[in-house]
């Protein structure tokens, strides 16, 4: 009996934790664009898997990697999903970052992106979705 309360605890802490890796991620997305939509959404999401398939990592760290993006930079991740889960978008993020595979490609395989506002002078644009600006670099 023991070793199945072991077994189920174990379960259950690889459980939340899994969970809270897709909140973050989840977050991440409403906190980058959350204003555009489900398209907006699912092109950051893109740039996020393209990045974490490239780096051969899980697309949690690929997010919560130090200035990568800037929903985090001046705040937790954690304080970003309390935030987050308040939109009106969060069930679709939430959706969206439990994806093993993305569904869409309106990036056509971007892995960078930046507001429109700003320009950094990036080359290889491959195209613009709301207010963000797309971006492959080999």
């Amino acid at each position: 009996m023991k070793t199945l309360l072991t077994i189920w605890t174990i379960i259950l802490c690889f459980s939340a934790s899994a969970q809270t890796r897709q909140e973050v991620v989840a977050a991440v997305l409403i906190g980058e664009a959350g204003g555009e939509g489900s398209k907006g959404l699912e092109a950051v999401l893109e740039v996020i898997h393209e990045r974490a398939k490239a780096s051969h990592t899980s697309t949690y760290r690929v997010v919560t990697k130090r200035f990568q993006f800037s929903c985090l930079n001046r705040i937790s991740p954690k304080r970003l999903v309390q935030i987050a889960r308040r939109h009106h978008r969060w069930s679709e993020a939430m959706n969206l970052a439990g994806l093993v595979k993305v569904q869409t490609n309106w990036t056509r395989g971007a892995n960078h992106y930046h507001a429109i506002t700003i320009n950094p002078g990036w080359p290889n644009k491959v195209c613009e979705i709301g207010n963000h600006a797309f971006y492959r670099f080999q």
